[in-house]
């Protein structure tokens, strides 16, 4: 068994580590998922060395791009429509401006 840690962008709630949960959860070698709201982390359990690309696949089409790759506007603007704390903290945001 082998353990992946990412770091993802736009992760802002439980909501959406819900949502990355659930989908996850549909890949039949993706197990243990876990979420570290502090830092923005991911990890899960696998054994199929072909795990690691299908799960970073199925997590940039879901809107959350790894930390070290480039954030699209579409992407961004996709997670905070449908994530609650995305809203607030765009709504905070537009006020500080």
């Amino acid at each position: 068994m082998n353990i992946d840690i990412l770091s993802l962008q736009n992760l802002r709630c439980s909501g959406c580590s819900k949502k990355i949960a659930k989908e996850l959860s549909k890949l039949s070698d993706v197990n243990r998922i876990e979420f570290n709201a502090e830092t923005k982390e991911l990890s899960y359990s696998y054994v199929s060395p072909d795990t690691p690309e299908q799960v970073n696949i199925k997590i940039k089409e879901m809107g959350y791009p790894l930390s070290h790759e480039s954030k699209g506007a579409n992407r961004e603007a996709r997670i905070t429509i449908h994530c609650p704390a995305g809203k607030l903290h765009e709504q905070i945001k537009q006020t500080q401006e």
